[in-house]
């Protein structure tokens, strides 16, 4: 929420911290218009992390050349070529694999440029988020002290956070996946066996990063 104060009170109100509107916003680079230069995947926005295909489509009359950069941010000020410069015809394949391991995480822009023999250049931009950070999972229930009796249910309690947003939670007891959830709260109730158990909860974000629990061994009295 800004404050809409005027003009002649600006350097007041930004002198006592408070939120004024922006002068100006970025505006989207953005464009998808000619199909026969297009990228198709990733989508607009969509979280991206390790090594990505960029597909899509590069086959104009007379193609010369494509390449595919990408730059940091919504409009970037840089880009950098991922992949080699083709010379053939692409039709709804791969353009390029581009690498984001080890990068900031946050949004890029992905632009396909592609050549005819005339020299004209058409262009394809859209932005992605990427995110290699694995969600933080921490298991709350069962604690390694409690006193559980066979035939009684209990709860697997999970604690999950991530940095862009959860795609789902795995329960593993003994190896095996007994339960899955894709929303909070992260609880999963089972029927107590007898015997020492190990429990271990997995969760996925929306691009596909991994994050584990420790594992937590307990034990079922008869």
């Amino acid at each position: 929420v800004f404050l809409n104060v005027p003009a002649n009170l600006l350097s007041w109100a930004t002198a006592n911290g408070l939120a004024v509107a922006p002068s100006g916003y970025d505006a989207i680079a953005s464009q998808q218009t000619n199909p026969l230069v297009q990228i198709t995947q990733p989508g607009l926005f969509a979280p991206v992390s390790g090594k990505v295909e960029i597909r899509g489509t590069a086959a104009v009359e007379n193609l010369a050349s494509y390449s595919v950069q990408v730059g940091q941010g919504i409009n970037p000020q840089s880009w950098q070529q991922v992949g080699e410069t083709g010379t053939s015809a692409v039709q709804e394949d791969i353009l390029a694999e581009w690498d984001t391991r080890g990068l900031e995480d946050g949004l890029y822009a992905v632009r396909l440029n592609v050549v005819d023999q005339q020299n004209q250049i058409e262009t394809a931009i859209l932005q992605v988020t990427v995110d290699n950070t694995a969600p933080s999972v921490a298991i709350s229930d069962p604690q390694p002290t409690s006193s559980i009796s066979a035939g009684s249910t209990i709860t697997l309690r999970a604690e999950v956070s991530d940095n862009v947003s959860v795609d789902r939670v795995e329960w593993w007891l003994d190896g095996k996946k007994v339960e899955e959830r894709s929303q909070a709260p992260y609880v999963a109730l089972w029927q107590a066996t007898t015997g020492k158990h190990t429990l271990q909860i997995k969760a996925f974000d929306s691009a596909g990063n991994e994050g584990d629990s420790e594992k937590l061994t307990f034990q079922v009295q008869k």
